[in-house]
């Protein structure tokens, strides 16, 4: 299962659209607050739903860049990524 630590950039105006987009979104949380960036953990079952999740990030209206730091992938390569 693959977990990743995102910076997240937004633009300051829409702060609480962003905010609100990111809650939305399954598997993904915001685990530090700036005034232009959050710091996302995303915790997903596939590296696919990872990268699935990452671009959804990308695509919040009003977010500049998500731009990932660390993925822990431990689990999925040693052959426990498995879609049961």
């Amino acid at each position: 299962m693959p977990v990743s630590s995102l910076i997240v950039e937004f633009v300051p105006d829409y702060r609480e659209e962003v905010t609100a987009e990111i809650a939305g979104l399954k598997g993904a949380e915001i685990t530090e607050s700036g005034s232009r960036a959050f710091i996302v953990v995303t915790d997903t079952a596939t590296i696919e739903e990872d990268r699935y999740l990452t671009g959804k990030l990308v695509e919040i209206p009003h977010v500049i860049s998500a731009n990932v730091v660390f993925t822990n992938m431990e689990d999925s390569l040693a052959g426990g990524d498995h879609n049961e």
